[in-house]
């Protein structure tokens, strides 16, 4: 496998924008945010050339809250391109009273040409940049990944699913239903939704055999395969556990997986943002700390800079994505998260991960528990709201 991991936001935006100039016949795009400034502005400067000029068919898509303060700028930017920009869910005042408005997309995804894809967890912002933020940039990750005969049914069933998402969101049929896919252009000689339920079945038994695992959550039965893939590789883990997520805001499920492996002799460790965008999930995290402490896993807390990496090492096997540790990721959000079983791709991260602790509090059992009262009921008030942080 063709694989590159980025750590340092500058080296992302540079490849990126390498790859895009190099771009022959597509480009599609979807991120949560998508900040219009000075990486914003040469990325979009390239679609637009690339559209305009080359006949690229170009499609980005950015969320409705993530980019919201974006949208405007970005659409006048655009409005006299080739570029296919649509927004997802945005919100508008009477959108606010619409059920599944918290259901964001929070993919960051990049494919080019059928042949390059980027994935993980790094938005198109300055936060990332070192160039433009210095020494306090977000601690994030990235993937690029080439293809090959090793993983052309990755490639397919990732763009396939992307091009579902962009397609169904264009029309107004999100959240894609059985009906919705009927009226798309590439599913119209279905005319049934039996037919359609057996073809979705099928696309969706082949799309979990690729190398490397893709898993979305494109529909609810994605979602369901996410979360139980998930824990059934918690539940397998015989070595290490080493898991990465700004939010972290665990189920009980979760929380008596890790607990479990961490008696059994397994090396169960948890870095997390301590400087962190939002407070009331790194408290709602905070609540689960001591029920998992006393079972010796082991907490690490970034306070140096934002920690955003969603990444893990669950023995030899990596995971690197856009979801995080909390309901949001498993029940809500769509996510993108790839599977790894590659040797030199675990190595990197194993080499981060000592990087990363190094920047990072260890919270010890003892001194947790003499936290203030006013720290503990803030805790477990956010807690009371995990299912929406």
């Amino acid at each position: 496998m063709v694989a590159h991991i980025y750590f340092e936001g500058d080296e992302f935006y540079d490849s990126l924008l390498s790859d895009l100039k190099a771009a022959q016949s597509s480009v599609l795009i979807e991120f949560y945010i998508f900040n219009y400034h000075p990486i914003g502005k040469k990325i979009l400067s390239l679609l637009k050339w690339l559209a305009d000029e080359k006949r690229v068919r170009v499609k980005l898509m950015i969320d409705g809250v993530g980019s919201n303060s974006q949208i405007s700028t970005i659409v006048d930017y655009l409005a006299d391109s080739e570029v296919e920009f649509i927004v997802f869910k945005p919100i508008t005042i009477f959108s606010i009273f619409k059920s599944g408005i918290h259901r964001r997309n929070h993919r960051k995804l990049i494919i080019i040409d059928r042949k390059v894809c980027y994935l993980g967890g790094m938005n198109i912002t300055e936060e990332n940049s070192q160039l433009l933020y210095g020494e306090e940039r977000w601690r994030d990750t990235m993937l690029r990944l080439e293809r090959n005969q090793t993983n052309h049914s990755f490639f397919r069933f990732l763009r396939a699913g992307a091009l579902v998402l962009f397609e169904s969101v264009k029309m107004g049929l999100y959240p894609v239903s059985l009906t919705a896919l009927l009226k798309l252009r590439n599913l119209k000689r279905i005319t049934t939704i039996p037919g359609l339920r057996k073809k979705l079945k099928r696309w969706q038994k082949r799309s979990r055999e690729t190398e490397p695992k893709l898993f979305t959550t494109l529909f609810r039965r994605d979602r369901a395969y996410y979360r139980n893939e998930y824990f059934r590789l918690l539940l397998l883990a015989k070595d290490r556990l080493y898991l990465c997520a700004p939010y972290f805001v665990a189920s009980p499920r979760v929380m008596r997986l890790l607990r479990k492996k961490a008696k059994q002799g397994v090396d169960v460790r948890i870095l997390t943002a301590g400087k962190t965008d939002v407070w009331s999930a790194r408290q709602a995290g905070r609540s689960t700390y001591q029920y998992l402490l006393k079972s010796g896993v082991r907490i690490y807390e970034m306070q140096s800079r934002v920690f955003h990496a969603k990444q893990s090492l669950i023995d030899n096997t990596a995971m690197i994505g856009s979801g995080n540790l909390d309901y949001r990721s498993f029940w809500h959000n769509q996510e993108l998260m790839v599977l790894c079983t590659d040797q030199t791709l675990g190595s990197e991260l194993m080499v981060q991960w000592a990087k990363d602790i190094n920047e990072s509090h260890e919270i010890h059992l003892s001194v947790f528990r003499r936290r203030g009262l006013i720290e503990k009921l803030t805790e477990k008030f956010f807690y009371g709201f995990r299912y929406y942080l």
